[in-house]
């Protein structure tokens, strides 16, 4: 039996030395141009998904964020019923 839904992660980089260096997240200045950089990236999320090749029927599951090295990695599972 197959499962019943079909799964794709979109990720994202956030590069933070493009921030004017490393941040230091417990200020809220920087907290602030992160917040901002996240919320372009998902006001831009319907666009991206509109690019995939079988666009049509995906909903957000779930999201989340890691650091690795000076980079925010910041991913989005998507889903949809299989057809």
């Amino acid at each position: 039996m197959k499962h019943p839904y079909e799964y794709r992660t979109i990720l994202h980089f956030f590069t933070l030395i493009s921030f004017g260096g490393i941040p230091d997240l417990g200020k809220e200045e920087a907290q602030l141009k992160l917040t901002e950089a996240i919320r372009n990236f998902l006001t831009d999320l319907p666009k991206m998904i509109s690019k995939l090749p079988d666009p049509e029927g995906w909903t957000v599951n779930s999201h989340s964020t890691t650091m690795v090295g000076n980079d925010m990695v910041y991913s989005v599972l998507l889903q949809r019923q299989r057809t």
